[in-house]
């Protein structure tokens, strides 16, 4: 039900159907709120343009017929021609891929599609929260900023008294607590102390989103990054012939970072390298290549999903491990070295997202192993789009990755050897104690 218009030759369609088709997280994207056109990318959100962007959703005026009923066609065929499918969506795949979205809101969330459909700003943007409440897959279908415009006192209370959506929206205010990660930095404290914490916002002791731990005692090497980071002015600067910027960039760069603490393991006399992931939920998945190389004989390979198509595409890519500016086999002998200096394992929980999914799968599928939880899944590449007023979010786009034999890794990765507690899920008191650890790794890798 998107109308085009136009003559003989000329074609007019709307900005936000064209953005649906055609945007991304890199590109810049023109978004039109109501009144003015903004642009977009990665790096721009509607926090960058202030309160004036969200003028028209505060306002009191009504909402105009045509924009109503083409803002709701947009949205039902962006979710259902336009997204990869996950296992963990709120909404159910099954109603969604057998009903439609409007289907599904017809026959099961009466009150989403009220709202949605309301001449009230105030109205529909409870109406849009409890959508992507529903549409909730782990992290990539998500709201940009909702904290600023729609998760206030007044929706909350609305979605709460509502029949058919309060407990849906509980559901997501659970999912979305951050608990485990913060088990997690206590047990790593706790095991490890001082050397890899530092004092939060908040003022509180928390460990480090990248830190590096040497036992000389058991010889392992905790390796651990929170999220997939890539400097690129720095890099920018490093390749142009500034080698001192190379410093900083093990500070803030995960594949510096990575590089750094692979080599100080080796010349520590690790005998065993352990990849933390239970705090990370994911990042640039150019990153991840460039990681995973570094262990992998400088290159990566990993396959994609065509959904439209059913189609699979393998990808591969070559690390230039030695930074030397070339692709050769100076960077493959390096990769090799680090690879065969220790036994090289990965620690996931289900916090462990997206790019922090990926990883672990790639690392199973080329046989290294993968000890403790379940990964917490997410497996779409993310797209950048907007409502037909302007406001941002993000969707699990039509590109799946997946393991080597093309499965859908949405629902995350079966560690080869399970860690967990009676209550089924990761034990932090044995991934992050280094005696048990160690009798762990020696029946693993059969090693004194």
């Amino acid at each position: 039900k998107i109308e085009v218009y136009g003559g003989n030759s000329d074609c007019y369609l709307p900005l936000a159907f064209l953005n649906s088709i055609f945007g991304d997280n890199i590109a810049t994207i023109p978004s039109y709120n109501g009144k003015n056109i903004y642009l977009f990318n990665g790096n721009v959100s509607a926090d960058f343009y202030g309160a004036d962007y969200y003028s028209l959703l505060n306002s009191n005026e009504e909402r105009k017929e045509d924009v109503i009923n083409y803002n709701y066609n947009i949205l039902c065929f962006a979710f259902d021609k336009l997204r990869g499918y996950t296992s963990q969506m709120l909404f159910t795949d099954f109603n969604l891929i057998s009903m439609g979205l409007d289907g599904t809101l017809t026959t099961y969330y009466p009150s989403i599609k009220r709202l949605l459909l309301s001449k009230s700003y105030k109205e529909y943007k409870c109406g849009i929260m409890a959508l992507f409440a529903g549409l909730y897959d782990g992290g990539h279908t998500t709201l940009s900023s909702r904290e600023h415009y729609i998760l206030d006192d007044n929706t909350v209370e609305v979605l709460s008294n509502l029949d058919d959506v309060s407990e849906l929206f509980t559901k997501y205010v659970g999912q979305v607590t951050l608990s485990n990660i913060n088990f997690a930095s206590i047990a790593k404290l706790e095991a490890f102390g001082d050397s890899i914490s530092y004092i939060n916002d908040e003022g509180k002791k928390v460990a480090k989103p990248f830190y590096y731990y040497f036992s000389d005692q058991y010889k392992i090497a905790y390796i651990a990054f929170d999220n997939f980071v890539i400097n690129i002015e720095l890099w920018g600067k490093y390749y142009d012939g500034d080698k001192s910027v190379l410093a900083e960039l093990e500070k803030t760069d995960t594949y510096a970072f990575v590089l750094s603490s692979l080599k100080r393991a080796k010349t520590d006399g690790a005998k065993n390298v352990i990849f933390d992931f239970t705090s990370n939920n994911g990042g640039q998945v150019i990153a991840l290549n460039g990681i995973y190389g570094l262990i992998n004989g400088a290159k990566t390979d990993f396959s994609v999903n065509y959904i439209p198509e059913r189609r699979r595409v393998k990808t591969s890519y070559f690390v230039d491990v030695n930074l030397d500016s070339n692709f050769d086999d100076k960077d493959i002998a390096l990769a090799n070295e680090l690879k065969n200096s220790y036994n090289i394992s990965i620690l996931t929980s289900s916090s462990a997202y997206s790019c922090g999914n990926l990883f672990p799968s790639l690392m199973k599928d080329n046989g290294f192993t993968v000890l403790g939880e379940k990964s917490g899944g997410g497996s779409c590449v993310i797209r950048m789009d907007f409502t037909l007023d302007g406001i941002p979010y993000y969707r699990s786009g039509i590109l799946t990755l997946s393991n080597k034999i093309g499965e859908n890794i949405d629902s995350g990765v079966e560690p080869t050897y399970k860690i967990l507690n009676d209550n089924g899920i990761i034990d932090y008191n044995k991934v992050f104690n280094l005696e048990y650890m160690s009798k762990v790794l020696k029946e693993i890798y059969s090693t004194e």
